[in-house]
């Protein structure tokens, strides 16, 4: 079993995670026995009850200022938790609930957490959409897959100075 998470607001390019999962749901669930979609508008109430240590969790969140926009990229998960980022336009950040899963004994073993990147000052537009649509498809694939090598072609984002 794999939860695939999508985490976000109805408003503006927060919402990338939530459409793109959307628009991709029926395809994955095609190829993929086992997957269980989220939509998280508050990653508190909607997130941490569905987190378990054995079962395998993809979060996809939109970031701001980590890439050209509408570009996917993976987010080391252990360095989330080191250094939450302290900025969030959820109530409580993904890190903080992820911290606050840890502390629980319930945070997933095997998590990855894709961000797809936005300008907050730009909409995303077609190309940039289908390029993340396209961009998240294949990184769910190869996680689901289980073959994510140190030569995957996802960029890989260190949060760390």
């Amino acid at each position: 079993m794999t939860l695939l998470a999508a985490i976000g607001s109805r408003f503006g390019n927060d919402a990338i995670a939530l459409d793109l999962l959307q628009s991709l749901e029926p395809e994955l669930r095609r190829r993929q026995n086992g997957l269980i979609t989220l939509y998280c508008d508050n990653p508190l109430t909607d997130l941490l009850p569905a987190l378990e240590p054995r079962q395998a969790t993809i979060l996809v969140d939109a970031v701001v200022g980590a890439g050209a926009n509408g570009r996917v990229i993976e987010i080391d998960s252990a360095e989330l938790l080191e250094n939450p980022c302290p900025v969030s336009s959820h109530a409580l950040s993904v890190a903080s609930v992820l911290q606050l899963s840890q502390a629980l004994g319930q945070l997933p073993d095997r998590l990855h957490i894709l961000g797809i990147c936005v300008d907050p000052e730009r909409i995303l537009d077609r190309q940039a959409r289908q390029r993340a649509r396209q961009e998240l498809d294949d990184a769910i694939r190869r996680l689901t897959r289980g073959k994510v090598a140190a030569d995957d072609p996802i960029t890989r984002l260190s949060i760390s100075a």
